[in-house]
């Protein structure tokens, strides 16, 4: 399978990176607190009601097989409107990386220069690897057909 990345995969992804890293820099872990906070918090709820204790490490396993199936769903379904509904989903739900990231102990460490360095790179980061998922989703998933009727 040959992968192209045209011009048009490169604008989407170009646009992606602005508008994540915008809501970053206003407000920081903004988004991941909301999103975070309302999937972690849905997650926990469904896994005590069958009477699981909830740990990170199940919330997290829960999390990423709840992401896979979003986006096998996403490449499977036809319908148009369930497709961009699984789209957001999908974005909504790349918050996990942010949750990962968010482990790391920064600023544990005796340099505070370096800490706060790392925390800008981790960012950064963050922000092109969603907008490189989200691009490739929008790319392959709805293919150039469908991108060409959404922008006309």
């Amino acid at each position: 399978m040959q992968v192209v990345i045209n011009k048009k995969f490169i604008q989407i992804f170009l646009r992606l990176t602005v508008l994540l890293l915008i809501p970053e820099l206003l407000y920081k872990d903004a988004t991941l607190y909301l999103i975070g906070g309302f999937i972690g918090w849905t997650l926990t709820e469904m896994l005590e009601t069958v009477g699981i204790v909830a740990k990170d490490y199940l919330i997290f396993s829960a999390w990423i097989v709840l992401l896979s199936l979003i986006i096998l769903l996403f490449f499977k379904t036809k319908i148009k409107v369930v497709k961009y509904i699984l789209l957001v989903v999908a974005a909504l739900s790349l918050y996990l990386f942010d949750i990962l990231f968010a482990k790391i102990p920064l600023f544990d460490m005796d340099s505070t220069k370096l800490a706060v360095f790392l925390d800008n790179v981790f960012l950064v980061l963050l922000v092109l690897v969603k907008a490189f998922v989200i691009s490739m989703l929008i790319h392959f998933g709805l293919g150039s057909n469908e991108l060409k009727k959404a922008s006309n």
